[in-house]
């Protein structure tokens, strides 16, 4: 029971850290100076990431991860408790 939490929360902070590596390039691509403004035609989620959104993403990525982070902390307390009792 305790390994399957440390099991989710890992993949929790996995999951949440591919998000904040996708927002992080967002805010790059939103950001960068120099950059032709894309055309009309071109404007989309991909083409113009929007800056708010991103920075936004970011936010609730790590804050995602800190959560788990804090499961996984939890979850390595309680299988130190059981290993007290056991021995």
């Amino acid at each position: 029971m305790t390994i399957g939490v440390l099991n989710q929360a890992l993949r929790g902070m996995q999951q949440n850290q591919r998000r904040f590596e996708r927002a992080a390039g967002d805010v790059v691509r939103a950001t960068t100076v120099g950059q032709e403004p894309p055309t009309e035609a071109a404007l989309d989620v991909d083409a113009a990431p929007d800056l708010t959104d991103a920075a936004v993403r970011l936010m609730t990525a790590r804050r995602g991860f800190e959560a788990c982070l804090a499961v996984a902390r939890t979850g390595d307390e309680l299988l130190g408790t059981v290993i007290d009792e056991l021995a």
